[in-house]
């Protein structure tokens, strides 16, 4: 930056506060006494500055009332050859994330460009001070929104201003922009229909609070289509859907303990009524497996239990539990090919879903 002419660097200031949106169609920009006085320059260098900001069609100058914001400016996002800065907001550093972001680094890194990481731990307040903090010092957004009834209106502001942004995992509803993410009610419908094959019929599912948690929603809805498809019933009484500790920040002690006794007290209700449960998180899987053994009561051992993401590791190569792994590596190659594109040209709001990978116990 020292090295440019200072018209140059007064030029790219004002250019990047148009194309971010700090200055709106119509708004007046500083005018050349302002700018002489800020950047402490000769009238000269501020009438250079924005001569070159006017050609280029930001905005128009009108003798003895300032200089304004062109109605549609022409925004240069994609064109310069300067490096782009992508802020990666997300909810936790668990399995699916890491995954992701693994992916999401490198795909950015080899573009030779940087990339910002903020974590919010399902936090909706953190979710709006890293938008707010970072709204114009960076290109584009990637965002896993925190778990939450209501979207926070920093994210509907980026929309507004026209700044990239694709959410991951979770889809916002009335937010229009780009979101990729797993075909959860298609890979829900193929685990369990898997069980119903294998001669399951009565299928319990555990969920956190779905309200307003776009994936937990869907593989409810594909729980059902499943058990529907083959002249079953779903039964609301084989639901569990107030399950906390799993929510990123909330697993204390006192969480976890209370979602043990929920789960144990639904078994006993359910007791001789399930033969399988589909725990749409692997973490509840954990807690359901963890209920079990406490009950000591050997029917509830004989219950199948499946999930999302089930991970395995080089010690212990083989699953454990049938499930449902997610695409990780597509979701955030997908995600970092759109935002790119979006950096030159607007995309239309637009659902890109990944189909999840059924792994079979044992394999």
């Amino acid at each position: 930056m020292e090295n440019k002419p200072i018209y140059q660097q007064i030029h790219d200031d004002l250019v990047q506060k148009i194309e971010r949106g700090f200055y709106q169609p119509h708004d007046q920009v500083p005018s050349e006494k302002e700018l002489c006085e800020k950047y402490n320059v000769s009238r000269i260098t501020a009438k250079k500055a924005l001569d070159l900001i006017s050609s280029e069609g930001y905005i128009e100058r009108k003798p003895g009332k300032g200089s304004f914001v062109k109605p549609s400016p022409i925004v240069k996002h994609g064109t310069s050859s300067s490096k782009k800065t992508i802020a990666c907001i997300l909810t936790e550093f668990r399995d699916f994330a890491n995954k992701m972001l693994h992916v999401i680094e490198t795909a950015v890194s080899s573009r030779g460009d940087h990339l910002i990481l903020k974590l919010t731990h399902g936090k909706g307040e953190l979710e709006k001070k890293y938008i707010k903090d970072l709204i114009d010092e960076v290109d584009g957004f990637i965002i896993m929104p925190a778990q939450n009834q209501y979207f926070n209106e920093e994210i509907l502001k980026l929309v507004v201003r026209k700044i990239p942004l694709v959410l991951v995992d979770r889809i916002l509803k009335g937010i229009p922009t780009v979101f990729v993410g797993t075909n959860n009610i298609r890979s829900s419908e193929l685990l369990i229909s898997t069980l119903i094959e294998q001669g399951k019929k009565r299928i319990g599912i555990i969920t956190p609070n779905e309200k307003g948690t776009s994936s937990v929603e869907d593989r409810i809805t594909g729980w059902e289509n499943a058990l529907l498809k083959y002249n079953l019933v779903p039964d609301k009484a084989l639901r569990l859907s107030n399950i906390t500790s799993t929510i990123p920040s909330n697993d204390s002690e006192k969480n976890i303990a209370d979602d043990l006794d929920h789960i144990k007290q639904y078994l006993r209700d359910n007791k001789g009524k399930i033969d399988a449960i589909f725990a749409v998180e692997y973490n509840i899987l954990l807690l359901v497996e963890q209920a079990i053994k406490e009950l000591h009561d050997k029917p509830f051992q004989s219950i199948e239990l499946v999930c999302f993401d089930a991970p395995s590791s080089k010690y212990f190569p083989k699953h454990h539990y049938t499930h449902i792994m997610q695409n990780e590596k597509k979701i955030g190659e997908i995600a970092v090919e759109k935002l790119y594109e979006m950096f030159t040209e607007p995309l239309p709001p637009q659902e890109i879903l990944v189909d999840g990978i059924l792994i079979l116990k044992d394999q």
